[in-house]
Protein backbone atom coordinates (compact mmCIF):
# COMPACT_ATOMS: atom_id res chain seq x y z
CA UNK A 1 0.00 0.00 0.00
CA UNK A 2 1.36 3.46 -0.97
CA UNK A 3 0.94 6.30 1.51
CA UNK A 4 -0.36 9.39 -0.24
CA UNK A 5 1.26 12.66 0.89
CA UNK A 6 -0.60 15.75 -0.16
CA UNK A 7 -4.09 16.36 -1.53
CA UNK A 8 -5.69 14.59 -4.48
CA UNK A 9 -6.57 17.34 -6.96
CA UNK A 10 -7.66 15.38 -10.03
CA UNK A 11 -8.81 11.83 -10.81
CA UNK A 12 -8.78 10.32 -14.29
CA UNK A 13 -10.68 7.00 -14.04
CA UNK A 14 -10.37 6.25 -17.76
CA UNK A 15 -6.56 6.27 -17.66
CA UNK A 16 -6.33 5.00 -14.08
CA UNK A 17 -4.32 7.98 -12.80
CA UNK A 18 -4.80 10.53 -10.07
CA UNK A 19 -2.79 13.68 -9.43
CA UNK A 20 -1.67 14.95 -6.04
CA UNK A 21 -0.51 18.30 -4.75
CA UNK A 22 2.50 17.87 -2.47
CA UNK A 23 4.52 20.30 -0.31
CA UNK A 24 7.44 21.99 -2.09
CA UNK A 25 10.05 20.43 0.19
CA UNK A 26 8.78 16.89 -0.45
CA UNK A 27 11.06 14.87 -2.73
CA UNK A 28 8.66 13.36 -5.27
CA UNK A 29 9.82 12.85 -8.84
CA UNK A 30 6.40 12.27 -10.34
CA UNK A 31 3.21 13.80 -8.96
CA UNK A 32 1.15 11.42 -11.08
CA UNK A 33 0.38 7.97 -9.61
CA UNK A 34 -1.12 4.83 -11.13
CA UNK A 35 -4.12 3.38 -9.25
CA UNK A 36 -6.74 0.67 -9.76
CA UNK A 37 -10.42 1.26 -9.15
CA UNK A 38 -12.01 -1.77 -7.51
CA UNK A 39 -15.75 -2.34 -7.85
CA UNK A 40 -17.64 -3.09 -4.62
CA UNK A 41 -19.19 -6.12 -6.30
CA UNK A 42 -15.82 -7.87 -6.69
CA UNK A 43 -14.41 -10.55 -4.40
CA UNK A 44 -12.70 -9.19 -1.28
CA UNK A 45 -9.27 -10.08 0.09
CA UNK A 46 -10.98 -11.58 3.15
CA UNK A 47 -13.13 -13.86 0.99
CA UNK A 48 -10.09 -14.92 -1.04
CA UNK A 49 -8.21 -15.77 2.16
CA UNK A 50 -11.15 -17.89 3.38
CA UNK A 51 -11.26 -19.78 0.08
CA UNK A 52 -7.56 -20.66 0.13
CA UNK A 53 -7.68 -21.63 3.81
CA UNK A 54 -10.57 -24.01 3.18
CA UNK A 55 -8.96 -25.50 0.05
CA UNK A 56 -5.70 -25.99 1.95
CA UNK A 57 -7.42 -27.89 4.79
CA UNK A 58 -9.40 -30.02 2.35
CA UNK A 59 -6.27 -30.74 0.31
CA UNK A 60 -4.31 -31.81 3.39
CA UNK A 61 -7.11 -34.17 4.37
CA UNK A 62 -7.53 -35.85 0.97
CA UNK A 63 -3.80 -35.82 0.20
CA UNK A 64 -3.81 -33.33 -2.70
CA UNK A 65 -1.38 -30.42 -3.20
CA UNK A 66 -3.02 -27.01 -3.00
CA UNK A 67 -3.05 -26.51 -6.78
CA UNK A 68 -4.65 -29.91 -7.45
CA UNK A 69 -7.20 -29.49 -4.65
CA UNK A 70 -8.11 -26.07 -6.03
CA UNK A 71 -8.69 -27.48 -9.52
CA UNK A 72 -10.73 -30.48 -8.32
CA UNK A 73 -12.96 -28.45 -6.01
CA UNK A 74 -13.57 -25.79 -8.63
CA UNK A 75 -14.56 -28.46 -11.14
CA UNK A 76 -17.02 -30.02 -8.67
CA UNK A 77 -18.46 -26.60 -7.86
CA UNK A 78 -18.85 -25.60 -11.53
CA UNK A 79 -20.56 -28.88 -12.30
CA UNK A 80 -22.95 -28.67 -9.35
CA UNK A 81 -23.98 -25.06 -9.97
CA UNK A 82 -23.60 -25.11 -13.76
CA UNK A 83 -21.23 -22.12 -13.88
CA UNK A 84 -18.26 -21.35 -16.11
CA UNK A 85 -14.65 -21.26 -14.96
CA UNK A 86 -13.67 -18.24 -12.88
CA UNK A 87 -10.64 -16.69 -11.24
CA UNK A 88 -10.24 -15.99 -7.52
CA UNK A 89 -8.62 -12.68 -8.48
CA UNK A 90 -11.63 -11.08 -10.15
CA UNK A 91 -14.78 -13.10 -9.53
CA UNK A 92 -17.83 -11.47 -7.99
CA UNK A 93 -18.68 -11.27 -4.29
CA UNK A 94 -21.83 -13.28 -4.96
CA UNK A 95 -19.91 -16.13 -6.58
CA UNK A 96 -17.30 -16.02 -3.81
CA UNK A 97 -20.02 -16.37 -1.16
CA UNK A 98 -21.54 -19.32 -3.00
CA UNK A 99 -18.16 -21.02 -3.48
CA UNK A 100 -17.23 -20.56 0.19
CA UNK A 101 -20.60 -22.01 1.18
CA UNK A 102 -19.93 -24.97 -1.13
CA UNK A 103 -16.52 -25.54 0.49
CA UNK A 104 -17.95 -25.30 4.01
CA UNK A 105 -20.62 -27.87 3.15
CA UNK A 106 -17.92 -30.11 1.66
CA UNK A 107 -15.98 -29.94 4.94
CA UNK A 108 -19.08 -30.73 7.01
CA UNK A 109 -20.21 -33.55 4.74
CA UNK A 110 -16.82 -35.31 4.85
CA UNK A 111 -16.04 -34.40 8.47
CA UNK A 112 -12.76 -32.71 7.52
CA UNK A 113 -10.72 -31.11 10.34
CA UNK A 114 -9.89 -27.42 9.87
CA UNK A 115 -7.39 -25.04 11.41
CA UNK A 116 -10.11 -22.51 12.26
CA UNK A 117 -13.74 -22.82 13.27
CA UNK A 118 -16.04 -22.83 10.26
CA UNK A 119 -18.22 -20.25 11.95
CA UNK A 120 -15.52 -17.65 11.23
CA UNK A 121 -14.91 -18.92 7.69
CA UNK A 122 -18.48 -19.15 6.47
CA UNK A 123 -20.18 -16.32 4.58
CA UNK A 124 -23.80 -17.44 4.96
CA UNK A 125 -24.31 -18.00 8.70
CA UNK A 126 -27.93 -19.20 8.34
CA UNK A 127 -26.93 -21.84 5.82
CA UNK A 128 -23.94 -22.87 7.93
CA UNK A 129 -26.01 -23.39 11.09
CA UNK A 130 -28.57 -25.36 9.08
CA UNK A 131 -25.85 -27.55 7.55
CA UNK A 132 -24.40 -28.21 11.01
CA UNK A 133 -27.78 -29.65 12.00
CA UNK A 134 -27.95 -31.71 8.80
CA UNK A 135 -24.46 -33.19 9.24
CA UNK A 136 -24.63 -33.31 13.06
CA UNK A 137 -21.51 -31.19 13.43
CA UNK A 138 -21.00 -28.79 16.35
CA UNK A 139 -21.49 -25.24 15.11
CA UNK A 140 -18.66 -24.06 17.36
CA UNK A 141 -15.88 -26.65 17.13
CA UNK A 142 -16.96 -29.13 14.43
CA UNK A 143 -17.02 -32.22 16.67
CA UNK A 144 -19.87 -34.74 16.61
CA UNK A 145 -22.97 -32.93 17.79
CA UNK A 146 -26.41 -33.48 19.19
CA UNK A 147 -29.46 -31.33 18.67
CA UNK A 148 -29.90 -28.69 21.35
CA UNK A 149 -33.34 -27.16 21.77
CA UNK A 150 -33.02 -23.39 22.06
CA UNK A 151 -36.78 -23.17 22.58
CA UNK A 152 -37.14 -25.13 25.81
CA UNK A 153 -39.01 -28.42 25.79
CA UNK A 154 -39.85 -30.55 28.79
CA UNK A 155 -41.24 -29.16 32.05
CA UNK A 156 -44.79 -29.81 30.98
CA UNK A 157 -43.95 -29.93 27.27
CA UNK A 158 -43.24 -33.56 26.45
CA UNK A 159 -40.65 -33.61 23.65
CA UNK A 160 -42.01 -36.96 22.45
CA UNK A 161 -45.39 -35.50 21.61
CA UNK A 162 -45.14 -31.73 20.99
CA UNK A 163 -44.99 -30.27 17.51
CA UNK A 164 -41.31 -29.42 16.85
CA UNK A 165 -41.96 -27.65 13.56
CA UNK A 166 -40.75 -24.06 13.88
CA UNK A 167 -38.93 -24.55 17.19
CA UNK A 168 -35.35 -23.25 17.25
CA UNK A 169 -32.42 -25.64 17.60
CA UNK A 170 -28.65 -25.71 17.15
CA UNK A 171 -26.10 -28.50 16.70
CA UNK A 172 -23.70 -28.60 19.66
CA UNK A 173 -21.19 -31.10 21.00
CA UNK A 174 -21.56 -32.18 24.63
CA UNK A 175 -19.00 -29.61 25.81
CA UNK A 176 -20.69 -26.64 24.13
CA UNK A 177 -24.14 -27.99 24.94
CA UNK A 178 -23.18 -27.83 28.61
CA UNK A 179 -21.68 -24.37 28.10
CA UNK A 180 -24.98 -23.14 26.66
CA UNK A 181 -26.86 -24.21 29.79
CA UNK A 182 -24.17 -22.76 32.05
CA UNK A 183 -23.88 -19.39 30.30
CA UNK A 184 -27.43 -18.90 29.12
CA UNK A 185 -28.61 -18.12 25.60
CA UNK A 186 -27.69 -14.42 25.51
CA UNK A 187 -24.10 -14.78 26.76
CA UNK A 188 -23.53 -17.91 24.65
CA UNK A 189 -24.71 -16.22 21.46
CA UNK A 190 -22.70 -13.11 22.29
CA UNK A 191 -19.49 -15.13 22.71
CA UNK A 192 -19.86 -17.57 19.82
CA UNK A 193 -21.99 -15.48 17.41
CA UNK A 194 -24.47 -18.24 16.69
CA UNK A 195 -28.15 -18.84 17.28
CA UNK A 196 -30.93 -21.37 16.85
CA UNK A 197 -32.37 -22.34 13.49
CA UNK A 198 -36.09 -23.07 13.09
CA UNK A 199 -36.76 -26.77 12.59
CA UNK A 200 -38.42 -27.71 9.30
CA UNK A 201 -39.73 -31.07 8.09
CA UNK A 202 -36.29 -32.19 6.86
CA UNK A 203 -34.66 -31.55 10.23
CA UNK A 204 -37.54 -33.06 12.19
CA UNK A 205 -37.23 -36.24 10.14
CA UNK A 206 -33.43 -36.18 10.53
CA UNK A 207 -33.72 -36.25 14.31
CA UNK A 208 -36.92 -38.33 14.45
CA UNK A 209 -38.84 -35.50 16.09
CA UNK A 210 -42.65 -35.43 16.05
CA UNK A 211 -44.16 -32.62 13.99
CA UNK A 212 -47.40 -31.57 12.39
CA UNK A 213 -47.56 -30.01 8.96
CA UNK A 214 -49.03 -26.54 8.80
CA UNK A 215 -52.41 -26.42 7.10
CA UNK A 216 -52.99 -23.41 4.91
CA UNK A 217 -56.52 -22.11 5.38
CA UNK A 218 -58.31 -20.81 2.33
Amino acid sequence: MIKIIGDIIKIDEDKGYFYIKVPIDTKVRDKRCKVSFIKETMITDKQRAKIYALIKDIGLYIGYPLGVAKMVLKMEYMKEFDVEDFSFSNTTKENAIRFITFLVDYVLKHNIPCQDSLIVRCEDIDHYLYSCLIYKSCAICGKNAELHHVDVVGTGRDRTSINHLGLRAIALCRKHHTAFHTMGEYEFNKKYHCYGIKLNEELCKKYDLPYEKEINEC
